[in-house]
């Protein structure tokens, strides 16, 4: 929070609109005060991929022997399934109520030209199979490079149910891998996470520096946005879990 106040007040007094510095020298202030929080985003970009990956397979295979993950396979799907359609139908709901991405159109974003306008109907019939099949990766290497996240969690998938379906002695080197390379992941997390003051500090410099004070209202209608969906979603829950004991 200290950041983030400092950051405003920073951002604000080397803005092109307090007259104080030029732009020129103004953007490239903002570019160097901007670096700690790029060099904090692409520290946990670059471990997301390994990290999701490891953290699947070791929840899989801390659920038991195989057996045990058949009998919750069902009562889990049911659970995820649920709570992912509650959690986007609040996100969707109050998209369209608070509307946070129309105060960064007036920012200066524009449509591309390849999106369509809105209401659109696309003439394409999906083939349902043919998308079904497509899920499964035919490279996963690929599919990690290219940052595909729903490729990357069924290959964790598919390969935490065939390590549990492997004997002890077998599956326990690749065990122990994924878990040091999950511990690694972690001290990286750890590391990046040293540079949150100043990221945040630097990122609003940035911000206020290259876009004025109009961006903190596009800002606040998004994390408002945001934290208005987990509210929300609390909220179901907690009713949920009242009702069913």
């Amino acid at each position: 929070i200290i950041g983030m106040i400092l950051g405003i007040a920073g951002g604000s007094i080397i803005s092109p609109a307090a007259g104080i510095i030029p732009e020129s020298f103004s953007s490239k202030i903002g570019s160097w005060a901007g670096l700690p929080g790029t060099i904090f985003l692409q520290m946990v970009q670059m471990i997301m991929i390994p990290l999701i990956l490891t953290s699947i397979v070791q929840g899989i295979l801390g659920s038991g022997s195989l057996d045990q993950l058949r009998k919750m396979g069902g009562s889990v799907l049911v659970y995820f399934l649920f709570t992912t359609t509650v959690a986007i139908t609040i996100g969707i709901s109050l998209s369209y109520i608070i509307e946070p991405g129309s105060r960064l159109t007036k920012l200066g974003a524009s449509q591309s030209p390849s999106d369509a306008p809105i209401g659109e109907k696309s003439n394409i019939d999906p083939d349902i199979p043919s998308l079904v099949g497509q899920l499964i990766p035919d490279n996963p290497l690929a599919s990690m490079v290219a940052g595909d996240m729903l490729a990357v969690v069924i290959v964790a998938i598919v390969v935490g149910i065939a390590l549990a379906s492997l004997s002890s002695k077998k599956a326990q080197p690749v065990v122990d891998l994924l878990s040091s390379v999950q511990q690694v992941c972690m001290t990286i997390v750890n590391f990046a996470m040293k540079l949150v003051p100043y990221a945040v500090f630097g990122l609003m410099v940035q911000l206020i520096a290259n876009l004025g004070w109009s961006s903190l209202t596009a800002m606040s209608s998004y994390v408002g946005t945001v934290v208005s969906r987990r509210l929300a979603l609390l909220f179901v829950f907690a009713i949920l879990i009242f009702l069913l004991g």
